[in-house]
């Protein structure tokens, strides 16, 4: 399973977006700079975040964006759902492989396999949310691993 370029940088803005949140919307201009991600994508990211119901926007001058919900009640799944980006480590796993057309879909033995992959990374991610992260980031610039804030490598 590869995580999409959405995926990796929603997680990434989400992370920033929980870690700097202090009551007030954070404009998505000031993650874009310090996640040096392009502002127009986080914006288009941000619609599908916003239409999950992850992250809530204000308008106007103090406007922004902020978490919808704690960051311990929003998984890494939930994020990757919604985008829209498939868990599945084959296509013969996901929701509507039937309409791919694998003619050898029953009886396979190695979609045995595949099906059990694809349940274990559902499972993990659904066990690590945006809190565990910022507290393991705590914890290894603590560490002196990290030498500084709000840079999340993932």
């Amino acid at each position: 399973m590869k995580i999409s370029s959405k995926g990796y940088y929603s997680i990434k803005a989400l992370i920033d977006l929980a870690y700097n949140f202090s009551g007030k919307p954070i404009p998505l201009s000031h993650i874009s700079e310090r996640q040096h991600i392009s502002l127009n994508y986080l914006e288009q990211l941000f619609v599908k975040l916003r239409r999950a119901k992850i992250v809530q926007s204000v308008r106007g001058p103090k406007g922004g964006y902020k978490l919808l919900k704690k960051p311990q009640d929003i998984s890494i799944k939930a994020v990757i759902r919604a985008l829209d980006i498939s868990l599945a480590p084959v296509f013969c796993v996901e929701d509507d492989s039937k309409e791919k057309g694998c003619e050898h879909l029953e009886g396979c033995i190695s979609y045995i396999l595949w099906r059990k992959l694809g349940n274990q990374i559902a499972q993990l991610l659904d066990s690590i949310n945006l809190a565990d992260l910022i507290a393991e980031a705590s914890k290894m610039k603590k560490e002196g691993v990290l030498d500084h804030d709000y840079m999340f490598y993932i």
